[in-house]
């Protein structure tokens, strides 16, 4: 089971070591913050994430999300995950994280909107100014109609699956009357007053909708297998409809990106650390979705394991020994792809000559010289400056 890679960055006293040295401190804790212990991470990583969030995704999702603990190997038919703490989390569709909050339980919420409600209401009060307006969907533990209003002032288009107890006494055919209709079958009301529509869907279930954005129109079609005819049929999709289906699944998308084969899977007894890992995760996988929005991922596509690999390596490179070479240096020194990637040389960020305390050998024409460049941490004359980073 042995890995080279893994064996010669460090050794498993060294791992043991540093992995004794992770603490958060325990002092100056608001009595009122259950989550006090990792409110500072939430805090940097959501400044971060918001500095880097690609503006224009307009269309998010709202859900929860999960971080795993030690005991989720055992079996929940309720839930993919079994034990954890639930993030709530806003999302682009591509998964890029935006915004989380850790749920501390019912007791932190707004009244007049519910716990749901309450949620929404927070996540969306960080974002930034957008160029368009932001379009909001949840499913329906997040919807009521009130919250719908006030998103409606705010200038946010929301859309959300609806409880039937949550209609508010609209006047839409009954669930019962619907479910004995032919598949496709919908019926709408409008609220004039709030701008509220509410849709009721025959699909394989009956399915209530209400939106402050979209209609019924333009009608759409899904295709659905009758067992009666033993062929699959196009049926009508009211427009709302399909509009949820394809932008309801940004959180998912996360969940799936941090599944079991890349997530930390180090356990410990310290119950903040399920957090700890989780938050370290969700930050690896929006680097990715940053990387695959710029220019290099043109030049250079990479997945997910490929983007974590080249991460590690440029950590390793920067900042880790060689262990086989631990002592006196013999023969020449490492190669200069060895010593710096070739992605850091030329990505044109950061890049300044410096003094150096001792002498080195230039990168490029293999002189002696004293000065080297601060990011790469490589010999360099001034003249060779340039042409080294090109």
């Amino acid at each position: 089971m042995s890995n080279s890679a893994i064996s010669g960055a460090m050794t498993r006293n060294r791992f043991d070591e540093l992995m004794m040295c992770v603490h958060i401190d325990n002092e100056h804790l608001p009595p009122n913050d259950r989550m006090a212990k990792v409110r500072p991470l939430f805090n940097a990583l959501n400044q971060r994430f918001l500095e880097e969030y690609p503006h224009s995704e307009t269309q998010l999702a709202i859900d929860e999300s999960w971080s795993r603990t030690m005991a989720d190997i055992l079996p929940n038919n309720s839930s993919a995950v079994s034990f954890g703490f639930k993030v709530w989390s806003i999302n682009t569709p591509l998964g890029y994280c935006i915004q989380q909050e850790p749920y501390q339980g019912s007791g932190v919420l707004d009244s007049q909107f519910g716990l749901g409600g309450s949620v929404v209401v927070k996540l969306t009060d960080c974002l930034p100014p957008a160029a368009g307006k932001y379009t909001l969907y949840f499913h329906n533990f997040f919807t009521g109609l009130h919250l719908l209003q006030v998103l409606s002032e705010k200038n946010i288009q929301a859309t959300g699956t609806v409880r039937d107890n949550r209609v508010d006494n609209c006047p839409l055919i009954s669930v019962d009357k619907l479910k004995k209709a032919h598949c496709g079958s919908y019926d709408y009301r409008l609220d004039s007053t709030s701008g509220v529509m509410e849709t009721r869907w025959n699909d394989n279930s009956v399915v209530t909708m209400a939106s402050n954005c979209h209609g019924i129109a333009p009608l759409g079609t899904a295709k659905r297998w009758s067992w009666s005819e033993r062929k699959f049929l196009d049926i009508p999709q009211p427009y709302v409809i399909d509009r949820y289906n394809r932008s309801m699944g940004g959180v998912d998308r996360t969940d799936q990106n941090i599944s079991s084969t890349y997530r930390i899977s180090i356990r410990s007894k310290k119950w903040w650390w399920a957090l700890f890992a989780y938050l370290l995760d969700v930050a690896m996988q929006n680097a990715w979705i940053v990387y695959r929005y710029s220019a290099a991922a043109t030049r250079r596509p990479l997945d997910q394991l490929d983007f974590r690999h080249d991460v590690c390596m440029v950590y390793y490179k920067r900042y880790g020994v060689d262990r086989a070479t631990v002592g006196r240096p013999l023969g020449r020194p490492k190669a200069i792809g060895d010593r710096v990637l070739a992605d850091i040389c030329t990505d044109g960020i950061n890049h300044f000559p410096e003094s150096s305390g001792t002498q080195c050998r230039c990168g490029v024409c293999g002189l002696k010289t004293r000065r080297i460049c601060r990011k790469c941490d490589i010999g360099l004359h001034q003249e060779c400056f340039a042409s080294f980073h090109l």
